[in-house]
């Protein structure tokens, strides 16, 4: 519905009303193109992909697909994908102050 409509509809996470956008990745193990929508967390054109999984010990497969193989990597924020330039930064700490994981991909348009 989201590409369908350039973003105008499916643009917010459930019934929350927070944006989102979509990730396209490739499928690490299948080759199979997987289109994954993601919280929208976004600072001067910088996007904030965070693979916790709610917490889980283990990251989502999308984080495994885009560290995999970031340069077939697409994003969508409003109606036209982009390339994006992907750079994997670790946790500081965990919600509580203990010590996090890695798990945190930032995202910037990509300029070439």
């Amino acid at each position: 519905m989201y590409e369908r409509t350039d973003g105008t509809e499916g643009n917010t996470l459930r019934d929350t009303g927070l944006p989102v956008v979509i990730v396209t990745t490739r499928g690490n193990k299948s080759g199979v193109i997987r289109k994954t929508p993601l919280m929208r967390v976004e600072h001067d054109g910088e996007y904030a992909l965070v693979a916790s999984q709610g917490g889980a010990p283990t990251h989502p497969v999308w984080y495994y697909n885009l560290k995999a193989d970031p340069e077939s990597s697409r994003f969508q924020d409003g109606p036209e994908p982009f390339t994006v330039s992907v750079r994997e930064s670790m946790a500081r700490s965990g919600p509580r102050g203990g010590t996090g994981r890695g798990g945190l991909s930032t995202v910037r348009r990509s300029t070439s």
